[in-house]
């Protein structure tokens, strides 16, 4: 997947969040992402997210082959926890973790109604 060049530069970012340190997403997803991971950090829930777990943002890639871009392909999505939340398994997301995500206006993959996909969060936007 090659997406253009002007697109990347304008609107893909590397920026600092709490408890994963540098990550790569669309610029208009980061504050989002950073104020969840903030209070997952004020609220002492920082050990939900593993950083050392986590599979991206940023990934030029369609969902299957041959099939629509994902939002990774965006910078508009998120995986976190992944090897423990594989998709298609059984979620072992703390709910903790998927309501504030919610709050901060992404949508769980876990509760997609076809193929789960427990580490995927997607940004909603506002």
């Amino acid at each position: 997947v090659r997406l253009d060049p002007a697109f990347l530069r304008r609107q893909i970012v590397s920026r600092q969040v709490p408890v994963l340190g540098t990550v790569t997403c669309h610029r208009r997803m980061v504050p989002a992402l950073r104020a969840a991971l903030r209070e997952l950090d004020r609220r002492g829930l920082g050990r939900l997210v593993d950083p050392g777990d986590y599979a991206g943002c940023y990934a030029p890639r369609r969902i299957r082959p041959g099939g629509s871009l994902s939002l990774h392909a965006w910078g508009l999505a998120v995986d976190l926890n992944a090897s423990a939340n594989p998709f298609g398994g059984r979620s072992r997301q703390d709910r903790r973790l998927v309501r504030v995500m919610e709050r901060h206006d992404f949508t769980w993959g876990g509760d997609f109604p076809t193929t789960p996909d427990p580490m995927h969060f997607e940004f909603r936007g506002r």
